[in-house]
């Protein structure tokens, strides 16, 4: 299965990710807001009005929870990106540190800003690159219908609906891991976005890059993913100020993909949608 889109810094982007499970990739394109489920007659009847031919079989869902483990966040003036190897930090003034990692979770509409506690003032000075380093995994809580009298649950296995009988639910969490940007084991990619470029990195428990390879469909070993943007315009920092983390899943937290293949007797089931987290620079008060 893909993460549609997993991460946005400063402006909203995507990147392709391919995650842990028992399904088949779903579509890696950018993802529409799922239609209200009372205007839908069945999941796959083939008239105009079932999931599959409103959606063309993929759309993006609002999660009841979503939970995400996040370690660092801060500004750089170099590319902390590796081509191989660790995590080059050196120039970087990190904002939010934590080596144990900070579970956030959330419910759409909420805007959550990690533990004051573990904010750091950031240096002053001009910064091309903001970087946030999160856990591999991707928690969803979701649910979705009715449609012609059934409503689908997010499991531990993502399937949507039994394959037999009628009652389910509620809705448990699906966790999602990523091990991959692409078909194959590739462990990072770039694309162009309004406020630069976005690299998506996987790495492993050390902290350094997972090698690619073509040869496996996904790769092994990744512990953690490394968000980096290049800015177009960078950012200059002269008083104290810190970061906080809005982050958004609404119409996106969650994908529900048509996979009778996978889930036989059910057909939808629940992915990780876009994730998006946004920047916003707080300056304290003595500062003032």
């Amino acid at each position: 299965m893909k993460l549609n889109r997993f991460i946005s810094l400063i402006a909203a982007s995507s990147l392709g990710l391919s995650a842990a499970t028992t399904q088949e990739p779903a579509n890696a394109q950018a993802i529409t807001a799922c239609p209200d489920p009372s205007t839908l007659t069945s999941v796959n009847g083939g008239e105009a009005t079932s999931f599959v031919k409103a959606t063309g079989g993929n759309c993006g869902g609002t999660p009841s929870e979503y939970g995400v483990t996040v370690y660092k966040m801060g500004l750089c003036t170099s590319d902390p990106s590796p081509t191989s190897g660790a995590v080059d930090y050196s120039s970087c003034s990190i904002s939010y540190d934590d080596p144990s990692g900070t579970s956030v979770n959330f419910a759409a509409g909420d805007a959550l800003e990690l533990s004051e506690a573990l904010s750091i003032d950031l240096e002053k000075g001009t910064y091309g690159y903001a970087v946030i380093l999160i856990n591999k995994t991707f928690n969803i809580k979701a649910e979705y219908g009715p449609i012609a009298g059934k409503t689908y649950y997010s499991t531990a296995t993502s399937i949507g609906w039994p394959a037999t009988g009628n009652t389910f639910g509620p809705a448990t969490t699906n966790p999602v891991s990523a091990q991959s940007f692409g078909d194959n084991c590739d462990s990072a990619d770039t694309l162009t976005i309004p406020a630069g470029s976005l690299t998506g990195t996987l790495l492993n428990s050390s902290g350094e890059r997972i090698p690619d390879n073509t040869a496996v469909a996904n790769c092994s070993g990744v512990e953690y993913i490394l968000g980096v943007v290049g800015l177009n315009s960078p950012v200059t920092i002269d008083n104290n100020v810190t970061l906080e983390a809005i982050f958004t899943v609404t119409n996106s937290g969650t994908s529900l993909t048509y996979d009778n293949v996978a889930a036989p007797g059910t057909g939808i089931v629940f992915d990780s949608g876009p994730f998006n987290v946004t920047f916003n620079v707080i300056e304290d008060a003595a500062s003032n």
